[in-house]
């Protein structure tokens, strides 16, 4: 897993010449230490399936989500992200391969209207659409009542 801290097993305290410490309990979190907690969240975006490509198998990223981002989109939301793209790699170990991903770090994440993102209108459509309510030009309220 990435962003894992491993459990020390001997104090590395640099001020004191010697300390032979190996008990170590997690920082209480109302203490100032931890201010520099924040909300985080990964989520995988997956690019739009275009249906003119069916056989296509759509690519993905990990968007790294902090503070007030978080729980901002749900599962199947079409949204828009903006952020930095940056590396992270797991800890390394001696005689494997370093395992490294690349994730977007984001500075926005905008929720786009499900209705919108869903609808795709062909100039075929557009055009049966103006030439129906051209027919019934002196009559909306039947072309209504059609629909």
């Amino acid at each position: 897993m990435y962003n894992i801290i491993p459990r020390p097993t001997k104090c590395l305290a640099l001020e004191f010449e010697y300390c032979d410490s190996t008990t170590f309990v997690p920082v209480d979190p109302s203490l100032d230490n931890c201010l520099r907690c924040v909300d985080y969240q990964e989520i995988k975006v997956q690019e739009y399936m275009d249906r003119s490509r069916p056989t296509s198998i759509p690519r993905a990223i990990v968007v790294v989500l902090e503070r007030d981002l978080v729980d901002k989109a749900k599962s199947g939301d079409s949204v828009t992200v903006t952020g930095v793209v940056t590396c992270r790699w797991r800890p390394v170990v001696a005689g494997e391969r370093p395992d490294i991903a690349v994730v977007i770090r984001a500075n926005s994440i905008s929720v786009l209207s499900d209705q919108a993102s869903q609808i795709a209108i062909t100039e075929e459509l557009r055009e049966e659409f103006h030439a129906f309510w051209a027919a019934r030009a002196g009559t909306p309220m039947r072309g209504r009542d059609e629909i």
